[in-house]
């Protein structure tokens, strides 16, 4: 088997382990704070192809220009300076990573995060928070 076969198969296989915390948080009946972060903050490391080891206590913004330079196979600190390509929105590929990041988080849970909140995340408890209120938030009738 190839090298590109071997990244797209640990691509895949860490897609669905993500997929499984999600699906775990779906199934709680009642998840604690705890839980949901914990989950989320591995959700989000499977997501971005990164080991929670080595970044412990990155925050969100660190990690998705993590991610991106590790995809695009460049020195981390070279993110922030070539993605000035921004499309018509102002937008960044690291903004773009994020986003939908969340949005993937939110259809998988049917769950709804506000925008404000949400752009204001600094680290992987700040998300799993936001979420966890999400999931608790009572029911409209």
């Amino acid at each position: 088997m190839g090298t590109e076969d071997e990244v797209l198969l640990r691509l895949l296989a860490a897609r669905e382990e993500a997929q499984r915390h999600l699906r775990a948080l779906k199934a709680a009946p009642a998840p604690d704070r705890e839980t949901v972060r914990a989950h989320i903050r591995s959700y989000v490391f499977l997501r971005f192809m990164l080991r929670e080891e080595e970044h412990p206590s990155a925050t969100f913004q660190a990690l998705a220009e993590l991610s991106i330079a590790q995809s695009a196979k460049i020195a981390p600190e070279l993110v922030k300076e070539l993605d000035t390509t921004k499309d018509c929105m102002g937008s960044t590929s690291v903004m773009a990573k994020k986003v939908l990041l969340l949005r993937g988080i939110e259809k998988a849970l049917d769950i709804t995060l506000p925008a404000m909140p949400a752009a204001r995340i600094s680290g992987l408890d700040d998300l799993g928070d936001l979420v966890w209120e999400a999931l608790t938030a009572p029911s409209a009738p």
